[in-house]
């Protein structure tokens, strides 16, 4: 997802490896049954990130400054998301057929990565967050730290589905 960061050439190299290559290279990648769902389930989580307005007169600035960093790291993710093809709407041109093995796991990489850079956003909040005394969450930042826990606990509890031999 994050192509600017590393080198052309190693990257390449990696992105070859990913090609269909037979059942017996894909052996030990777990794919997601429907990464699909998981994609948009995180983009949703990312685009409700909670608009400090609804508590901006409670906040101190240390905290406001939390808010600000978290909303810009949240619209960056989406934005990483269109870039690599995994936007809701980029995602709804997939039909709801059956993804081939290939895409299947090209798409249940970019989820897995996706929800450990959301488990990052949540806890680089809570860490900002309690940099001051009073921990407590406003209302709508614990509403939604929840929901990135609970869509956190599904992308990593989904049973795996298996490559079918035929490729």
């Amino acid at each position: 997802m994050n192509r600017h960061r590393y080198d052309a050439v190693i990257l390449e190299h990696v992105v070859q490896h990913l090609g269909p290559q037979g059942e017996r290279h894909n052996e030990g990648l777990a794919l997601m049954a429907d990464p699909v769902s998981q994609l948009i389930e995180i983009d949703a989580a990312l685009s409700d990130w909670p608009a400090d307005a609804e508590f901006r007169v409670e906040l101190s600035a240390v905290r406001r400054e939390s808010m600000a960093a978290g909303a810009v790291q949240a619209a960056q993710l989406r934005r990483t998301l269109a870039a690599v093809g995994a936007a809701p709407q980029q995602l709804a041109q997939l039909g709801g057929d059956a993804l081939d093995n290939f895409l299947q796991l090209e798409l249940t990489l970019v989820a897995q990565e996706a929800a450990w850079q959301l488990r990052s956003l949540a806890r680089q909040t809570t860490r900002r967050w309690n940099r001051e005394p009073d921990g407590q969450h406003p209302d709508a930042l614990q509403a939604w730290l929840d929901r990135v826990e609970a869509l956190l606990a599904n992308v990593n509890s989904i049973t795996p589905a298996h490559a079918d031999d035929t490729e």
